[in-house]
């Protein structure tokens, strides 16, 4: 499950989307997977990486 996904069915919810059942719309029940906070930081501290890579020449990747 992306990261990207999740974050953006927290988004939906947070907004009050008015869907109540996970057949209406599925990304929408992906948001309580992780907690909000938890992906909120990681995003500022991912945004942290890629701009001093970025500056440095480089690229910031995850390997499996």
């Amino acid at each position: 499950m992306p990261l990207k996904v999740i974050g953006l069915s927290q988004q939906m919810l947070h907004e009050g989307c008015p869907v109540s059942e996970e057949r209406e719309c599925p990304p929408v029940f992906y948001g309580p997977l992780l907690d909000p906070a938890l992906l909120d930081e990681l995003q500022a501290v991912w945004t942290r990486l890629e701009s001093q890579a970025l500056a440095a020449g480089g690229r910031v990747v995850i390997r499996g």
